[in-house]
This record gives C-alpha cells, structure tokens and sequence, in this order.
C-alpha cells in the first residue's frame, strides 16, 4: 500500500480544483495559480454560487479519473493523449495539406487502359464498395485511429488472414508514397478495384518496397494524387447540388439518413456534366468521393458518421459481420432546426468575425447562472422563449449540437468566447459548460439525453432546452397523422370479404405475448402477437400466429403513408432506448387500438354443451378485431413436419372479435413454461366452463397444457435450425444498439440525514439477471424464426416478392488459407495457419482450433448455444448482413436493374435458408408492413381468380366487369387489386429501408454507449462517497472479450484493442502490453478503469495483472 500513497501524493489535493497535476508540473503550477483561478476556474468553479460544487462533487472529485481504487501515472498520460488527438476528422484540411507538400508531375498513364467500364447506375457501385472487402485496386480512404488524421491510398496487397495479426491488414500506398498496413475498419471510404488489378500486380511495388524512388511506385502516386485533387475540385463545384438535395431530404426536428447513389440521383446534372461523370468507372468513383468530401466538411447541413468516430467499433460486435469488411459510412442531414441555427451563426460572422453580440450574451448568461440569483430550469425556459432573448437561442442549441458532432468549422468559433479560451472546447468541455448553466442535469433534469435534447431525434413538447426522456418529446409528424386512424371512419376494414373462410369454436384461447414489452413490465393489457393451437385429431394440430393485419386499416393513399414515404421521415421506430422508451412512427393510441386486448365474449354463468359447437351468436366487443392468421399444421406421427413448410402453411384473414384473448407478460409465460401439467384428455363429450379468478390467476391448466405444447414444437424447430447457425441465447441482449436494460430509478442520496435529496440513479440487468425469463425469450424469439422460415418459404414458392434479411458467409471464407504470398516474390510461400483457438461450454470436448465458420459450430453447450468467445469468433466468417428481395424468378428487369442480385437469400447466422422475413411488429417498422402488404395483395388476388374458376362460362362474361365494380375502391385506396407490387417499385423501398436501419443503429449504438457509461460513473463515484480507505476496497473485475485486437501506441508500450465487457454489456477499450497473445475470442480480466468519457463514449479499462 506505500506505492498507493506515493501515488497519491503526485496530486494536488484543492478542493476547488478537480483537476490532476502531476507532481512534475507543480513548480509551474504554484506560479500560475492565482491567474489560474481568475481565468480558467471561472467555467469549472463558479465560484460566485457557493452551491455551485454540489453538482460536480456529487459526480466525483476528479471527474478527470474516476476509478480511485488505485492512482498511477498511466492515467494522466494516457489522459493527455488522447486529448491531445484530434477529437474530429474533417478529411478535407488534412488532404490540403498533404496535397500541397509537394506537386507531382501529371500521371502518364491512360487511365481508360487500366480501369473498367462505367456502371448504369451508382446504387452498384455503392452496394459493392459496402459489402465486399478492399482488394488491390481499391482506392481508400481510412483514418489513423492513433492522430484520428485522414489518408488516401490505394490497395496493392489485399488482407490474407482473419486472425493472423502479421497478415490480417491491408497494404496501402498512400498518396504521401508510403507504404502502411491498414486495418478494414478504418476505412472510412471504399471504392472497390477502381484500377485494373493485374496491372497494379506488374507494377512489382511490394517486391521494391524499399526503394521509395522506385519509378512506377512514383507513378501510381501520381495518379492517386490527381484522382484526390480531382475529387476535391468537382467537390467544390457541388454546392448548389447540395443544397436543393437537402431541401428534399431534410426533416424539420429529426435527421434522416441518405446513400450516395440517393444524392446523386436528386442532382440535377446538364448533360455535359453527366457524359464527364460517367465516362468510365474511375470517374464514376471521382463524383462519390467528391460527395463524401462536400458532406465532410459541411456541419451546417450533413452528419458523416465516420468524421466523428471517438471510439473505433469493430465489425463482429456493431455489424454482425468479419473484421475483414469496412465499416459502412452513415450520411445524414441534419435537421431545419439546426441547419437554420448553424447557417444563421455562420452568417454573423462573415458579416463581423468577433461575433460581439454572442459574446455578450455567453458572459452575461454565465455571470447570472454561476450567480446566487441563478434562474431556475422552468425560468431559463421562459427566459428564451419570450424576451428578447430568444434570437440567442441559437447558440445554445448550437453548442448542443456540438456534443453529437463537434465539427472544427464550429468549434473554432466557439473556441473565441471568453469561457472558453484557456480551455480546449470538446464536448465533454461544452458539456459541463451547460451544467454550470443549469440547462443539463439540473433539478428538474437530472440526466438529461445529449442525443434527444440536441434536435436530432425529435423536438421537446413544451419547448424546453433540455429533456431526458422520449416522454419529452413532441409529437412527430407522422404521429400526428396517424391519430386519423382513431377515427372509425378512418380506419374501417378495406378486406372484409375476406374474413369469411375460418370459424373458431367457443373454447377457442388466443394467448398474446409480450412481444416488445419490457422485461420488469407488468402491463398485459396489449399484445402484437397472439399464438393458439387447434386439434384436428390424436395427431394433428393447427398451430395458429395471429398478427395485427394493420395493412387493411391503413390504406397506401393515405396522408400518413405518403408522409412516412416521402424520404424525409423514419420508417422504422427507434425502439429499446434506455428505460425501454421507444420513439414511434405511430402514435400510441393507435398502436393499443389495433392490438390485442384481453377479452372474454362467453364470459356467462356455468353451462353445459355437447361436444364443441361453433360460434352461434351476435354478441361484438366494441371494438373490432381482426388479423392475419398464419397456421401450420402438425402431424406428431411425423418424424419431422419440417421438410415441405409450404405445404403445410395456410394464411388466412381473420375476424377473432368473439374469440377468447388471454394477454400474457413476461412473468406469466415464464411461469407457464415452467409448469408441471396435469393430464388433459384430448377429447370430452361433455365440458364444464367455469370462471377463472381473474385476481388470483389468469391461465388455467388446459391453457399450461397447450403452451408447453406449442413450446414443444418450437424447440424441434430450434434444433432443426440450430444444425446450420450459429445460436447464441436469446435470452441474453447483447446488440450493440439496445439500451432497453438500462433502467432510471428514483432514489435518496444521504437518506435520513439532514442533506437528504431525492436522484436518479442507473441501473442495468446484468448478463446473468437476464437469464430469469429464458424459456419465455426463447419461446417468442423462437416464434420470429418460426414464422420468417414458413413465410420465406410460402412467398418464395408462390413467387410473390417479399423483403427478407440475409447473411452469408465471407467473399473469402472458403479460400486455401494455409499459404500466403510474402512480400519478397510472388512464388514465394509461407505456412500460414488461419485459425484460432475456441472458448467454449461444452464439458464433453477438449479445447479446439477453427479454421472456418462451421468449426465455431461444434462447441455448442447442451442447450445448443455458443459461448461468448466462439460466437465473436464465428461471426469473423460471415458477410455482411444486408436487406434483399426475395423472389422465385425475378423478371429480366429486376435482374438488369439490380445487377449484384444473387439466388443466395441463406442467413446463415440463424440457419434460415430463406433468410428472416420480418413479420410480426407491423405498427414500428414499414418493412413490416410491405411484407404484410405483398401478402393481402396475394390472397385478394387469390379469392379474385376463385370466384372466376367456380364461375360457370355465362357467368365469367359478367363476372370480370362486377369484380371490377366490386373493387375499384381498393385500387383509388392505393392497393394492389392486380397482385403484388411491382419489382421497380421494391427497389426504390429497399433502399429506404436500408437507410432506415442505419439510422436507427448510429443513434441506437450511441445511445447505449452513453447511458451504458453514465451508470458506470455513477457506481465509481458511489464507491468514493462510501469513505472507504482507498486501500481497503474492493477491486471489480471486468470479463472480456476481444472482437478486435486494436492498434498499437508505441509511446506506451502498449495496445489499445477493442473487447466486449460482459459486465457492462458494452464494447469497450482495453489497454494490453504489446507482447500479449490476445486474439478475437480471447478472455482479458481487467480490474481498473483508466479513461471513461461518457460525453464521447470512451472507456479504456487496464488489463489485470497476472499473478
């Protein structure tokens, strides 16, 4: 313990200062720091407000290293570091400067001789850059993670290996004529084989690496130079483009996200401009990377995702996909609010650069807040939303917006104010700025969300500065709309002459299931998903899913749905943020009307009936209810009723207003599960029914007995799956982008004592926690893939046109891996064994290496699921997962119109050969409801082509023109009375869907990070308000799991790789000495916390020492 005090002593210990001097700083510090506190402690102290510490020492006393277990110089070094570091890549001023170093003389190659023809259309050209690996010929732009400095180069070795970390990076020259191994996910641009790949192998470069003189090196150099210098030109050009493409695109209080084929597309080019972008596939390549540029280094209208990237994700945890895969570019515009805030801020000062009456008021405001007449969160509301002070709101919401994405263009101004100028402006900076203000993490706020106060996932309701909950937030527009549909009018059936064809019998029990409730949710009352079981015979049974059939309510001419596809608005719900909030496409009114409710319509006294009679009565709840009723029908005596799915699927639509619905929670099903059941017979001349004790339960034992049973069924087809994929258990949420486990609780802080106050505090389920409902997880995961594999294989053989997710194996994974060419000469080999070694739970066998997907496969525990390790390690194999259209025979168009498409629709992940057809959450996701939509469209089209083949020959002549009378309004309602959608129309939703799942997945990941390392905060500064002696706590061990091995800092000594805590559920960074072995799979202890920004989502925990 004598080193811990030697520590300690390294630090000054001002009880106004919570900032670390190391002891080699003091003389220095001792001389400035009485102008140290007249200037820099003004933004840190507030030392006018004696109530100004409160809030900062409730945190931590050095909110600089939180983890106080125990103190060393690594810390502060590792602080100054990454301080130093560039915070934001604007890739635009690092290639001037590059490009200015030196010119070099103009390429003497004819470029038309050593690239490829153009593409139709930029959608290929953007879907190959995305999902196929850097080969030689690429051009790239990738990210130094050490400086977070932009380069560009061009692939002259692809990578070799998936494991091997000698080989498992690729080979750049760079326009600076070095030569530099680069790891895929750092790659923040890809243009996929722009130069010819065996002219590049002639030119010999790896094999005269060492000569930087070498003459066709030099040449190549040139070439990728002026492709760069090019690319910046036409981007300066676009400006104009830009702006009336985000007029199209843009939404007034939320982002949306766009592809570069998308923008390009909207650019309304001469045709000069169009014959020189589309000359040939090199310049093609030229026009993308000019937008990638433009959108750079434009913050007033456009967010790149990869400009601002704190922390470096890797594939396997934020992807799903191989390391060996670039990490795809977000683009998103940003919203009106901001746009009008930053251009205005933008425009004072061109018009005066000292900006005078902004510095006014920052003094002014900060004077009054750090003051003992500070006004209050409601009266700081007041203050900007009536005085004259409002135009000055746009300050505040631009320094909002700075802690999301702190671009330079905005930083240096802010960096004028006086608050600012001893300070280096982060956003961690910014951040605390706002608290000293009393807008962030006041008493009416007390954790405020950084991501939904800063207008970029909807507007507050009540036009506050800050919120900290969805509840918070005003209505969108599409929410808005969507209450018409609580209108009966607005909302009848448009199908019904298709509810005629299934009848249900009295005892009859849909059971709903708490399809995305939370997990400590009690609330029964809805469900989005019913499931019943009907008995043909001794041995067969219909196994019925009834799904909301919200596609006959919501019509394709209405004003919500032209709305939600305009582009400019979300087509997926941003669900499972923190505390289990969602924001909705819908409004929630509309969501718990048309799902299902508990109902019970022969809720009468005792009676006596013979046999089981179908229904005989008029007796209709209030309230309509109807569905889309998908059945598969079992036989028990068959070894397996899996192999011909399509011939045992039946889709039928529903009207269930007279059926029992008993809706479950979480707790309910679970305990169902777990039931011993009493023998039931199959059959009974005569049945009592009696009331169930609502109070006391709300399952009997018949309704245990047909939920194990259809929990039977679905294990047979977990195991019918699981042969093929790689399963991890279903129970246990570890997506990078789900925060439904974090949940605020209020609590007392210094209960009973006089300075008693009421907070909020985190708390998350712990990986082990989450298994108290495995069987009910299982059971409704199950049910998804259930459901995806019998409608994939329904749609597919009917060929009707379905979207489906997909995920194959990697470009690579079957390759000979074995050898590899070195650098010296191409007929040169070296042994080369890719693999790596599989942690796993399977008692039965020995530790083993794998060289290939399927080998991960074997290491399965007695409940078929992977260990942390081989899953991480089975996904290094796989592709990316991406959003296709499934279909049987695809008309010549779609293929001519989507050239990379392939028969290949496997999502090999979750053994599914169709891939997962999303079919069960319509009222969030309008994939969802296409799906359903394709479907309707099928069965209409179905019963149309029944009616004429029953018809006699009088009959048809008449028949064709009373079909169409009979249903000319379905088609001014927008649907498809001819069948299914079109394939050109599928095309233009694919992509919106895909834009869609990025933007929920870059705001979802962030969101998760933030709060995820908030509440690791809160717990490092309990431990130090607990007054224990430093050397008498207790260490916390930290489990990982590396998904990347990371880059090295040699100033350190050390390597920062990238690993997945299961006690935070979190990927997080962790500091490993250079010599260490540590591969993807690998467990790393680690007992420290060395950095936590929560602001920028940065966490670097220390690698325990072995003893």
């Amino acid at each position: 313990m004598n080193c811990l005090r030697i520590r300690l002593n390294r630090v000054f210990h001002y009880r106004h200062l919570p900032v670390w001097i190391p002891k080699r700083h003091v003389s220095t510090s001792l001389a400035i720091r009485s102008q140290y506190f007249n200037s820099r402690s003004k933004f840190f102290s507030g030392t006018q407000n004696p109530n100004a510490w409160d809030e900062i020492e409730q945190e931590a006393v050095y909110p600089d290293i939180n983890d106080n277990i125990y103190r060393d110089e690594l810390q502060i070094s590792l602080k100054e570091f990454f301080n130093e570091r560039l915070a934001f890549c604007n890739p635009v001023d690092d290639y001037q400067g590059l490009l200015r170093e030196k010119k070099d003389p103009s390429p003497v190659h004819d470029i038309m001789k050593i690239t490829y023809s153009r593409f139709d259309n930029f959608n290929q050209i953007c879907q190959q850059n995305n999902d196929f690996p850097p080969e030689r010929g690429s051009l790239v732009e990738f990210i130094d993670p050490a400086t977070n400095k932009a380069n560009f180069g061009i692939v002259i070795q692809r990578a070799e290996s998936k494991f091997n970390q000698n080989y498992n990076k690729v080979v750049l020259l760079t326009i600076a004529n070095e030569i530099l191994k680069v790891d895929s996910i750092n790659i923040s641009f890809h243009a996929y084989q722009v130069l010819d790949e065996a002219w590049i192998s002639n030119m010999k470069i790896l094999e005269n690496r060492f000569d930087n003189k070498y003459a066709a090196r030099l040449d190549l150099v040139s070439i990728i130079k002026e492709f760069l210098a090019e690319s910046l030109k036409i981007s300066s050009s676009l400006h104009h483009n830009f702006k009336v493409a985000y007029s199209q695109f843009a939404n007034q209080s939320s982002v949306s996200a766009v592809s570069l084929s998308e923008l390009i597309d909207s650019f309304q080019f001469s045709f000069a401009l169009q014959e020189q972008y589309n000359i040939s596939y090199y310049h093609q390549t030229q026009l993308l990377l000019a937008c990638h540029l433009f959108m750079c280094d434009s913050p007033e209208r456009w967010i790149v995702s990869s400009s601002y990237k704190p922390v470096n994700y890797s594939n396997i945890h934020l992807s799903k996909c191989s390391n060996g895969l670039i990490q795809e570019t977000v683009y998103l515009t940003n919203s009106l609010h901001n746009s009008a805030a930053i251009s205005g801020f933008l425009e004072a000062h061109r018009r005066d650069p000292l900006l005078p009456d902004y510095h006014a008021f920052i003094l002014e405001l900060y004077s009054l807040q750090t003051s003992n007449s500070c006004k209050s969160f409601e009266k700081l509301n007041e203050y900007f939303r009536f005085l004259q002070e409002q135009k000055y709101k746009s300050l505040i919401d631009i320094l909002k917006f700075l802690i999301i994405y702190p671009h330079p263009k905005l930083i240096k101004l802010v960096s004028q104010f006086e608050v600012f100028q001893n300070e280096t402006v982060t956003p961690s900076t910014i951040y605390r700025f706002l608290k000293m203000l009393k807008l962030y993490d006041n008493s009416s706020n007390q954790l405020t969300d950084i991501y939904l106060s800063a207008n970029l996932i909807g507007r507050d309701s009540i036009r506050q500065l800050a919120v900290s909950s969805t509840t918070d937030l005003d209505s969108s527009d599409t929410q808005k709309l969507s209450e018409a549909l609580l209108i009966p009018r607005g909302s009848r059936d448009k199908f019904g002459h298709l509810r005629n064809s299934k009848k249900y019998y009295q005892d009859h029990v849909i059971y709903g299931l708490p399809l995305n409730q939370g997990f400590d949710s009690k609330d029964s009352k809805n469900s989005l998903m019913g499931i019943s079981l009907e008995k043909i015979n001794s041995r067969k049974y219909l196994f019925n899913v009834h799904i909301p059939d919200f596609v006959t309510r919501l019509s394709p001419s209405s004003n919500l749905f032209k709305t939600l596809m305009s582009g400019s608005h979300p087509l997926r719900s941003l669900q499972n943020l923190s505390n289990n909030e969602s924001i909705s496409i819908l409004h929630q009114e509309v969501m718990n009307r048309f799902s299902f409710k508990n109902q019970d319509p022969h809720n009468t006294p005792n009676y006596y009936s013979v046999g089981d009679g179908p229904k005989s009565y008029t007796h209709n709840p209030p309230n309509e209810t109807t569905c889309l009723t998908i059945s598969y029908t079992i036989n028990t005596f068959e070894q397996n009723y899996f192999l011909n799915m399509d011939e045992n699927v039946t889709l039928t639509l529903d009207d269930i207003s007279n059926v029992k619905i008993k809706n479950v929670d979480w707790s309910e099903l679970e305990e169902s599960l777990q039931t011993k059941n009493k023998n039931i017979l199959p059959f009974r001349l005569f049945s009592r029914s009696k009331e169930v004790d609502q109070g006391k339960q709300n399952l009997n034992d018949s309704d245990h007995h047909r939920i194990n049973f259809m929990h039977s069924v679905m294990h047979r087809h977990f195991k019918m799956r699981y042969l093929e994929g790689s399963n991890f258990n279903p129970a246990i949420n570890i997506d990078a982008d789900n925060s439904s486990n974090i949940l605020k609780k209020l609590s007392y802080l210094n209960e009973g004592k006089i300075n008693e106050k009421l907070i909020t505090k985190l708390e998350a389920l712990s990986i082990g926690d989450q298994n108290h409902f495995t069987r009910a997880k299982f059971f409704v995961n199950e049910i998804d893939m259930f459901i995806s594999n019998i409608i994939s294989n329904y749609c597919y053989e009917r060929n009707i046109p379905i979207f489906t997710h997909s995920q194959g194996l990697s470009d690579n994974q079957e390759e000979a891996s074995d050898t590899i060419i070195s650098g010296n000469s191409e007929h040169e080999e070296r042994n080369l064994d890719d693999e790596v070694l599989v942690p796993h739970n399977n008692s039965l066998l020995p530790a083993y290496h794998a060289s290939s997907f399927y080998h991960t496969l074997l290491g399965k525990d007695a409940n078929g699921y992977l260990s942390f390790g081989a899953f991480f390690i089975g996904r290094n194999y796989l592709s990316r997962p991406i959003i296709k259209i499934l279909q049987k025979s695809p008309s010549p168009e779609f293929k001519l119109a989507n050239e990379n498409w392939n028969e290949s629709t496997s999502h090999v992940s979750y053994g599914l050969a169709k891939g997962h057809v999303k079919l069960l959450d319509i009222f969030n996701d309008m994939e969802v409801y296409y799906n359903q939509l394709q479907i309707v469209s099928h069965l209409h089209l179905s019963y149309v082509n029944h009616l004429k083949r029953v018809a006699s020959q009088d009959e048809r002549r008449s028949l064709h023109h009373s079909i169409i009378k009979q249903f000319s309004h379905l088609k001014l309602l927008g649907y498809g009375v001819q069948g299914e959608l079109a394939d050109h129309y599928l095309l233009q939703m694919l992509q919106k869907f895909i834009n869609s799942t990025k933007l929920n997945q870059y705001f979802g990941i962030r969101h998760k990070n933030y709060w995820s390392l908030k509440m690791l905060e809160q717990r490092l500064a309990q431990q130090h308000a607990n007054d224990v002696p430093i050397e008498d706590r207790e260490r916390t061990i930290y489990e990982c799991i590396i998904t990347h091995p990371g880059y090295d800092l040699p100033t350190f000594n050390k390597r920062i790789s990238r690993a997945f805590c299961i006690d935070l559920n979190l990927e997080v960074d962790i500091l490993v000495d250079l010599s260490s072995d540590a591969n993807i799979g690998t467990t790393v202890d680690c007992d420290k916390v060395l950095l936590l920004d929560p602001v920028v989502g940065q966490c670097i925990l220390k690698e325990a020492i072995r003893l």
